[in-house]
């Protein structure tokens, strides 16, 4: 199981879509390797089962569903931050 405290160096942003799926869009370190993840669903209902974890590496596989708990609970920790100018829960 993957603990949020396993993934460093987190930031995310939420972006809405107009009339299509809205997503977070997030960055962070696990196990050294620098990754994105893209996660559907808006703040009020998060959309559990729908998470694509990127690297830049195209031969390394992410599994967004063994990443997603993780980062949902930092999501939420970073509270409203995720939506304003300093989503790195570093309040500088």
């Amino acid at each position: 199981m993957i603990r949020p405290f396993d993934i460093q160096d987190f930031v995310a942003r939420f972006h809405r879509n107009g009339n299509a799926q809205s997503f977070y869009a997030c960055s962070f370190t696990y196990k050294g390797h620098k990754l994105q993840a893209v996660l559907f669903g808006g703040h009020e209902v998060m959309t559990h089962g729908y998470c694509a974890v990127l690297s830049d590496d195209v031969n390394q596989q992410w599994h967004g569903n063994e990443l997603e708990p993780a980062i949902r609970v930092l999501i939420d920790k970073l509270g409203d931050e995720a939506f304003s100018g300093d989503a790195t829960g570093s309040g500088q």
